[in-house]
């Protein structure tokens, strides 16, 4: 009689946690299907905007990667054109071939970062995200003085003179470090401007991901 009882409890019981479990995983399903569903509603423009500035810095990072293995100098001039293109688009400073090999690399409708008279760019977008600091490095309310800035470095730069380092914005030291690269004739050094490129592309690349 007694273990009957019992056995009749036990079941009883367990039946009673197996269905404390069931509506506590309902539970937890609805919550999470809430969750996303609030998530998905946060403005999906945003997000849309990030993946293209995502896309640009990506197709950046490859023409640097191809710069710093080019096996010749006219390879290396045209991927850090490329690359410099891409970043300061088609109404920024020496927009086109640069390299002067009668084909402008990097063709695009709009540059990652402002043109000279202030323009739309890809990176604007990223105004109020973390990511503004490495990319965007600052205000761009005037962005003619954003790229003279730039223009001044590259033309007192020396090794024993970079001034790079101090522009707050990643993507504009790439540009530096391009135009250093297209200038240049020795596929050496070439290789050495592409290596710190290669260091701020990677750079604007985690910032992307903050």
């Amino acid at each position: 009689m007694t273990t009957t009882r019992s056995i009749r409890y036990s079941c009883v019981r367990g039946a009673r946690m197996v269905v404390s479990f069931m509506v506590l995983a309902t539970l937890i399903s609805a919550c999470s299907d809430a969750e996303s569903d609030v998530a998905s509603q946060r403005s999906p423009t945003v997000k849309a905007d990030q993946r293209a500035v995502v896309a640009r810095v990506d197709e950046i990072s490859t023409a640097v990667k191809k710069w710093e293995s080019a096996a010749t100098v006219d390879e290396a001039h045209e991927s850090a054109e490329r690359a410099r293109n891409l970043i300061v688009g088609p109404t920024g400073p020496s927009y086109g071939d640069i390299d002067e090999n009668g084909a402008i690399a990097g063709v695009t409708e709009v540059g990652l970062l402002p043109g000279l008279d202030g323009s739309r760019a890809l990176a604007t977008t990223l105004a109020d995200t973390c990511a503004a600091r490495d990319v965007l490095g600052g205000s761009w309310t005037v962005p003619k003085v954003r790229w003279k800035d730039v223009s001044e470095r590259v033309t007192t730069w020396s090794e024993s003179n970079n001034r790079f380092p101090e522009l707050a914005s990643h993507p504009q030291r790439i540009v530096g470090w391009a135009t250093l690269a297209v200038r240049s004739n020795d596929l050496n050094q070439i290789h050495e401007f592409a290596g710190h490129a290669a260091l701020h592309a990677r750079v604007s690349q985690s910032a992307l991901r903050c």
